[in-house]
């Protein structure tokens, strides 16, 4: 009821209030930002009724002035020490509204936020900030209906993160964090901005994360630059309903467990989801294990993509030794910590004859701009528990889902020699392939020890292993189709394989064919048939 009183007040009260600043001589945006507004208004009630302004034009108003009052404890909501107790607010309390200053707005949204645990965004229209907006723990962030926030340049300067955890500057883990029904404009701020983290790389960025919802998010004009959604080292997220378009990615996760990604709209000519364990040095700002996951409920409808629906990557990584031979985004281990290099994508190749040692942040050693990334090692990073399911594929793809290492002048995943990563049980339940222009449902590069499809549809070639020279031994891959329908017309690939020494038990049953014309076909070696196909 005072949150109700207090917004009609702000909204329904302007005549009254600036015909009170002259004899109340206080600035009514920074009153409104600190609640000392009804404090004044409370004393001139009390002490000013004499001038000369009309009481009767302003009757309706003052009941209510006065029921704020005295519906308080003691009758003083301007108190700091009631500021400080309350635990959730309207944000147009602190001043943020439509179509105000943007600084003034994001400088009120980062008080609200830091005095309260829940802020509401109630009043519809835009909102522009130029700045990013810090959450700590334990906030909840919820947008109405009608609000929209849009990113605009600070004094001409761009800004990358929208919103950050505030443990991601100093790895410490935030927990307990909301966002739901925010719309955000890119308005082209495509750009990383100050206080850039080397590797976090979203308009929604958390890093040290646990306990996350994002629901009902929408962003339709994401940038070729920085993703929609980064969220790398979490524990439990939830991300629900959406709708993003863009050419960046839409939801890119580093390492962490447990998560949710359902009920989302895609179309981006960049990947919509990419679980990337291991990643270019601009792309993650650590390395591990992203399991126990769910994606389920999204549709595709990308027009002319150039990445995968789903990019799964993996990485392997050495001791460092002397005369090692680096390039960009490689990454060594060292005294307990893990170290990248941070270099141009220029193919240039670095040779090590010092390690490095130093606790955090960069420093060049032999002409090598070394990173501490993190000092909770791993030999091996990879996705492994994961379940996909009840998803569209409207649009055509190189490949739906691509089991990935990166080998090129950006990133080599694994490097030779290293602990070989097996990515382990995904699983595929009613997904629907309505492309025939789609080549791939499945593209392994990495080794990936099960992959079981069922109740789906598929107008695609459906799985192929391709090599990489740097890895020795693939392992052994056991693949089940279970009562999925194969639709594409003519002659077409079941499984190829061009991995030499690789075997794969493929089992197929229950399945349905929807075309005049299916020839489905084995191509490569170490392939054995248990199938009702052939």
């Amino acid at each position: 009821m005072l949150k109700f009183i207090k917004s009609y007040i702000f909204f329904e009260t302007q005549s009254t209030i600036d015909k009170l600043q002259p004899s109340l001589n206080f600035n009514k945006k920074n009153e409104l930002k600190n609640y000392f507004l009804y404090k004044n208004i409370r004393k001139f009630l009390g002490t000013q009724l004499s001038t000369s302004f009309s009481i009767r034009k302003n009757l309706v108003n003052i009941p209510l002035i006065i029921l704020c009052f005295y519906s308080c404890e003691k009758g003083d909501i301007a108190s700091q020490e009631t500021v400080n107790s309350i635990s959730n607010c309207n944000a147009a309390d602190y001043g943020f509204l439509p179509n105000a200053n943007p600084e003034e707005n994001a400088i009120s949204l980062q008080k609200a936020l830091n005095d309260n645990d829940v802020v509401e965004v109630n009043y519809p229209g835009i909102y522009e900030i130029d700045t990013t907006i810090i959450l700590k723990s334990n906030n909840k962030l919820y947008f109405k209906d009608g609000v929209y926030i849009k990113k605009v340049k600070n004094k001409g300067n761009s800004f990358g993160y929208t919103f950050i955890n505030k443990g991601a500057t100093t790895k410490t883990y935030d927990q307990n964090i909301t966002i739901k029904g925010l719309k955000l404009i890119i308005n082209g701020l495509d750009g990383h901005g100050e206080n850039y983290i080397q590797g976090l790389n979203g308009h929604l960025s958390f890093f040290y994360i646990k306990n996350l919802i994002i629901e009902n998010f929408e962003c339709l004009d994401i940038g070729t630059s920085i993703f929609a959604i980064h969220i790398c080292t979490f524990d439990n997220i939830t991300l629900n309903r959406g709708h993003i378009k863009g050419k960046k990615d839409a939801i890119h996760l580093g390492r962490g467990k447990k998560f949710i990604i359902q009920n989302y709209t895609f179309n981006t000519f960049d990947d919509p989801i990419a679980l990337n364990a291991q990643d270019y040095d601009v792309s993650n700002p650590q390395v591990g294990w992203i399991e126990d996951g769910i994606v389920e409920n999204c549709i595709d409808l990308s027009e002319n993509p150039i990445g995968y629906f789903c990019r799964i990557l993996a990485g392997g990584f050495v001791d460092w030794y002397p005369g090692i031979k680096l390039q960009k985004s490689d990454i060594i281990i060292h005294n307990n910590r893990m170290y990248r290099v941070i270099a141009e994508p220029d193919g240039k190749i670095y040779t090590s004859q010092t390690p490095p040692n130093h606790l955090f942040g960069l420093k060049q050693i032999d002409g090598i701009n070394w990173l501490m990334i993190q000092d909770d090692i791993t030999y091996t990073a990879g996705v492994r528990n994961v379940c996909f399911k009840n998803l569209a594929i409207e649009t055509k793809r190189l490949a739906v889902f691509s089991l990935h290492f990166d080998n090129d002048n950006w990133s080599r995943s694994y490097y030779p020699g290293a602990e070989i990563p097996i990515q382990n049980n995904l699983r595929f339940e009613n997904i629907t392939i309505k492309s025939q222009e789609t080549w791939r449902f499945i593209s392994c590069r990495t080794p990936i020890n099960s992959l079981y499809i069922r109740n789906s549809y598929l107008k695609c070639y459906a799985i192929d292993f391709i090599k990489n020279s740097e890895v020795k031994d693939f392992k052994h891959t056991n693949i089940t189709f279970d009562n999925c329908t194969f639709a594409r017309e003519g002659t077409w690939d079941i499984i190829a394989n061009e991995i030499p020494d690789k075997t794969i038990t493929l089992k197929t049953f229950g399945s349905r064919i929807d075309a005049s014309d299916f020839q489905p076909q084995i191509n490569g070696p170490g392939i054995s048939i248990d199938s009702d196909l052939f």
